[in-house]
This record gives structure tokens, C-alpha cells and sequence, in this order.
């Protein structure tokens, strides 16, 4: 939805979008020789694919990894390169070009940095859902119907849940917790 507004709005060129969502579709079968150690054979070869397929916005990019090498392999080691600005010409870039930039040399931080872009660009309201208020949840079901939370992975209600439970005066034993999903363990019997 994002990016369709966006395009819409004339703030995403197609040739962008195609980076962004295909990469390099180049398939060499000769070896591109990354001319530092810090940078993998594949970004090499994106970040001299992108500086030919968006020249306004990166004809430096592969002069600048050699000549600004220190300041590029910071950004690269940094934990979260999408939240800073680019070393040296790539410091002006417009939000889709950043993520890019991502794409070519982080691959890894794409995620995170559609995230960003997305609160950027339509609000944090569509990155981060609203959270159910607990309470509504428990005065709108009965003692025998239990409840379900769905959560998002690195999403934790136990202190919520746990929080509620004191508030209304319940004992720990009358409240009971199963996960279940990717990474659990099977289930024999429920208590």
C-alpha cells in the first residue's frame, strides 16, 4: 500500500522499485573481485550493478566504498544501518533509494528498514498495531472460555497478563499459560 501511494505521488521511480524488489538480476559467471575484504563478492557486484542502473543516485557508490572505506565498512558493521545516513554521496538520498542502498549491502536489514520507511512515510499506526486492552478482552468472555492471544514473534503479554491477574485479585494458580507454534514444544496434555 506504501509504495503504491507513493508511486502514485511520482516519489518512487520504477527502475527503484525493480532494484528493490529483484536486486541484481545479473548472473555472472565471471568473479567480481570485491576491492576491499570487509565486502562480500555479492555486495560488490549489487553496488557496481546499482551505480549502472541508477546513475544519478550512485555513479560514486563503488569509488566511494574504496575511497570512503572506513566510513563504509562502520556503516556496514553498524546494528542498524537503516536508521543512520549513507557515507558520502549516498548521505542525500531520498527514503526509497536508502533502502537500495540496504538492498545492495545489507541485505539482512531490509526488513527492519521497510519498517522504518513504512512509519516514516504513512505513520507509526501502520507498523505497529494497536494492542488489545486486556481487561476488555477478559469482561468480554466467561470463566469457562479460555482466551487466545495471538502475538508476533519477540511479542510477550506474560507481564500484562500477569499484571491483570493481580489486579483482579487472582491467585497464580488460576492462571494458566500455553505456547504454542514454531519452536514449541508438542503438547501432550493441557491442565
Amino acid at each position: 500500500m506504501t509504495i503504491r501511494m507513493q508511486q502514485e505521488d511520482k516519489l518512487i521511480r520504477t527502475k527503484e522499485l525493480c532494484f528493490l524488489v529483484r536486486g541484481n538480476p545479473c548472473l555472472l559467471d565471471q568473479a567480481l573481485i570485491p576491492p576491499v575484504t570487509w565486502l562480500s563478492e555479492t555486495s560488490w557486484r549489487d553496488a557496481v550493478y546499482l551505480a549502472a542502473w541508477l546513475p544519478r543516485s550512485f555513479a560514486h557508490l563503488p569509488s566511494e566504498l574504496q575511497t570512503k572505506a572506513v566510513d563504509w565498512r562502520a556503516w556496514l558493521a553498524s546494528n542498524q544501518p537503516e536508521l543512520q545516513t549513507g557515507p558520502g554521496s549516498t548521505s542525500n538520498l531520498r527514503p526509497v533509494q536508502q533502502l537500495c542502498l540496504l538492498r545492495c549491502l545489507r541485505m539482512d536489514r531490509i526488513p527492519a528498514g521497510l519498517r522504518r520507511y513504512i512509519q516514516r512515510t504513512m505513520g507509526k499506526a501502520y507498523v505497529n498495531p494497536p494492542q488489545p486492552n486486556l481487561n476488555d478482552v477478559v469482561t468480554s468472555t466467561s470463566p469457562t472460555v479460555p482466551i487466545i492471544l495471538i502475538v508476533k514473534p519477540g511479542c510477550d503479554p506474560t507481564q500484562g497478563i500477569n499484571d491483570l491477574a493481580a489486579k483482579m485479585e487472582m491467585t497464580a494458580n488460576r492462571v494458566k499459560y500455553l505456547s504454542m507454534g514454531q519452536g514449541q514444544e508438542i503438547v501432550r496434555s493441557c491442565r
